[in-house]
This record gives C-alpha cells, sequence and structure tokens, in this order.
C-alpha cells in the first residue's frame, strides 16, 4: 500500500486505507476498461461469486494478487489484533466487489487465529453486507472448514436480513448438513435485521429443525 501519489502527507506514505481506497478506484477503473486488455492478461470474469475457488496455489488475477499481498502485509505490520482487524475492514471497503471473490480465493480455508483468516474474514465481511447471495453463492464452493462454515452462516444472516424469503429458498437447496447448520446458525448474523426479517426466518428454521 505504499507506492501512491501522497502530496501533503508527512513522510511521503499515505494512511493504509487511503492507500488502498485509492488502489480500489485503481482497479475499478480499469476494470470498466478491461476489453482494452490484451487475451494475455485477461479481466476477471462479470461474476467472481459463483466461481469455485482454484485447486492450490495457482495464478491469481494480477490485481487481485497485489491486493492481498498488501492486505497481508498490513495485517502482519500491526501486532494488536482489534487494530489490525479495523486496519483490514477499512481497506476492505476500497476493494472493488469483482474482486472479493478472485481474492478470497487467493486463501482458501485460512486457518482460525491467522492473518491470512483476518484478511478473509474482513473482505468476506464486507461482500456479504453489499451482495449476501453472491457471497453465499461463493460460500458453498469453497474449501471445506471452519472458515466455509463461518461463511455459509454469516451470509445466509446478511441475506435473511435484507430478503428473508430468496434466504429461505436458498438455504432449502443446500446438502442436508450444511442446510441445518445454516439455519441453526444465521441468525447469530442477524443482529442488525427488521423483527420481521428475524421472524421470518426463525419461524422457517423451525419447521426445517
Amino acid at each position: 500500500m505504499r507506492r501512491f501519489l501522497s502530496e501533503g502527507i508527512p513522510d511521503g506514505k499515505p494512511p493504509f486505507g487511503v492507500a488502498f481506497s485509492r488502489a480500489g478506484a485503481l482497479a475499478a477503473l480499469l476494470f470498466a476498461a478491461a476489453p482494452l486488455i490484451p487475451a494475455s492478461a485477461p479481466a476477471p470474469d462479470s461474476a467472481p461469486a459463483v466461481q469455485a475457488p482454484p485447486a492450490g496455489r495457482q495464478a491469481m488475477h494480477p490485481m487481485a494478487r497485489d491486493m492481498l499481498d498488501r492486505m497481508l502485509r498490513a495485517g502482519r505490520a500491526e501486532p494488536d489484533p482489534a487494530r489490525r482487524r479495523a486496519a483490514l475492514d477499512n481497506a476492505a471497503r476500497g476493494i472493488p466487489r469483482t474482486f472479493y471473490g478472485l481474492i478470497l480465493n487467493g486463501i482458501p480455508g485460512p486457518a482460525p487465529g491467522s492473518i491470512e483468516n483476518d484478511v478473509a474474514h474482513a473482505v468476506f465481511l464486507r461482500w456479504a453486507w453489499i451482495t449476501p447471495d453472491y457471497a453465499a453463492a461463493w460460500a458453498v464452493v469453497s474449501t471445506p472448514g471452519p472458515f466455509r462454515s463461518e461463511a455459509l452462516a454469516e451470509a445466509a444472516g446478511r441475506w435473511a436480513g435484507k430478503n428473508p424469503n430468496d434466504a429461505v429458498r436458498w438455504a432449502r437447496s443446500l446438502a442436508p448438513g450444511d442446510r441445518r447448520w445454516v439455519f441453526e446458525n444465521a441468525v447469530t448474523f442477524m443482529s442488525r435485521a427488521s423483527p420481521a426479517s428475524l421472524d421470518a426466518w426463525q419461524r422457517a428454521a423451525h419447521r426445517d429443525s
């Protein structure tokens, strides 16, 4: 997050969130011009949310790789967990949503308590708030493990808070184990849902339990 113009900023280094916002703006601009990019450097798919994560450490879109690397470096540079989460959450706000799935695919199945997990959580949380249906579609095909389980419940909870009927239909389409987990745990992520949305989800969960 260091190579940006920084007029008027002491020591020539803009704050992490500011720099990342500029990176996000640049990414959005370049992505808008994707048809002009040569075939050897393809633009990311228009709907990466439903792409299955790559198997292993395969090549990433270069801009997604750069965003991920910058977030990982920033996370490692901040030893305080609370301040690290705040910095990463702020950085995630500057990422164009087209890149959410691409970035998350670069850190499949992050270990709990790791910097990679903090980065993945910041990116996924932002995605779930903006377009929970796309986040949910990605979570279904993501690498099995604790992060996937949390992502499924979080996406369902955010989605149910906005549109409980669609979230319920999606949850009922899941494999039995995932369906049971989502109906039991999504309510944890519905703290800002309206009483009507919460009631609709809980009634559906009761019928499917």
